[in-house]
């Protein structure tokens, strides 16, 4: 009896951390010291350092972008018959190439329209990207470092 007790808990857990599964992946690596970034590369793109220096002159514009990407993140599916929470927008983050990645050095960038794309692209992967930059986002979202989303992108 024990043991059907144990397994009727063990289902429980699975079956509900179905209703949670997403694509996250993340990256950590060593690479330059910040102080190295350069603000703008010389085809006039930002760093991600860059573009955060000067992000209010942008406001409402879009931009070009280049950096690795860190972080992806993607909305899990809900299984059929099921009733799950709702999820945010997919998104990846992009970083500069430094050792320690913190929110002075990465932006979130959201994936609302071109899902293609987006299942494209891969974690460590450097990109140059055009989005548009707001400190708010639709609904009201407010990130620290403003609102992108994604107009097109070019991989390195």
């Amino acid at each position: 009896m024990k043991k059907l007790v144990i397994l009727f808990w063990i289902l429980v857990i699975l079956f509900i951390a179905g209703c949670n599964t997403e694509r996250e992946e993340r990256l950590n690596y060593t690479a330059i010291p910040y102080e190295q970034i350069p603000y703008q590369y010389e085809d006039g793109t930002f760093s991600i350092k860059g573009f955060l220096a000067v992000k209010d002159k942008y406001e409402n514009q879009s931009v070009n972008i280049r950096g690795i990407i860190n972080y992806i993140y993607e909305c899990p599916p809900c299984p059929k018959g099921m009733l799950c929470k709702g999820c945010s927008n997919n998104y990846i983050q992009l970083a500069d190439p430094v050792k320690n990645i913190t929110v002075e050095n990465k932006i979130p960038l959201n994936f609302f329209k071109d899902s293609e794309i987006y299942q494209s692209l891969k974690l460590g992967e450097e990109i140059k990207i055009n989005m548009k930059y707001n400190l708010v986002g639709e609904g009201g979202v407010v990130g620290k470092n403003g609102y992108f989303v994604y107009n097109s992108l070019t991989k390195i």
